[in-house]
């Protein structure tokens, strides 16, 4: 597994994509509450019909507390919604958890990790989650993105 100790003056962040290979059924409270130690989630995919994705957009915005940063195209069907991990896991958990996994079984569906700086505790945390992750659910795998440099723990030592 690569790692940097460095700082980089013109980069964000540490974040990471989740690929899963059960398109999220193993997504669980335990998988949630990990997640919920780094900054937020962005679920994108593409629906079907303008319908599927006006009611996916309600949906989230009642399930998240209206609090969703929402980038949504019409035309080609796509979204990509941003859940502060602040309004994950309250009273509507269970919901919350379905929800996530519904989006992730449409086409293209994605979840992808923003997990705060690349450097520091930040960058340290987004590591340890994205191991921990790997380590606990063998049908997820973890793709660095902006500057995390992380290699998945399959195939490793690691890989328990």
């Amino acid at each position: 597994m690569k790692t940097r100790s460095d700082y980089v003056s013109n980069s964000s962040s540490s974040s990471f994509i989740i690929d899963f290979s059960d398109k999220g059924a193993c997504i669980d409270e335990t998988f949630m509450s990990l997640v919920k130690h780094l900054n937020g989630i962005r679920l994108s995919g593409t629906c079907e019909t303008i319908e599927q994705l006006k009611e996916l957009r309600e949906k989230a915005n009642a399930l998240f507390d209206h609090r969703i940063d929402d980038w949504s195209d019409e035309d080609d069907l796509y979204f990509s919604f941003f859940i502060d991990t602040e309004y994950i896991m309250g009273e509507n958990a269970t919901e919350q958890i379905d929800f996530i996994k519904h989006v992730l079984q449409l086409k293209n569906g994605q979840m992808y990790v923003e997990a705060g700086d690349d450097y520091g505790s930040e960058f340290t945390r987004a590591v340890q989650i994205a191991t921990t992750l790997e380590a606990k659910y063998k049908q997820i795998e973890i793709s660095g993105d902006d500057h995390l440099d992380y290699d998945t723990i399959r195939g490793t030592y690691l890989d328990i």
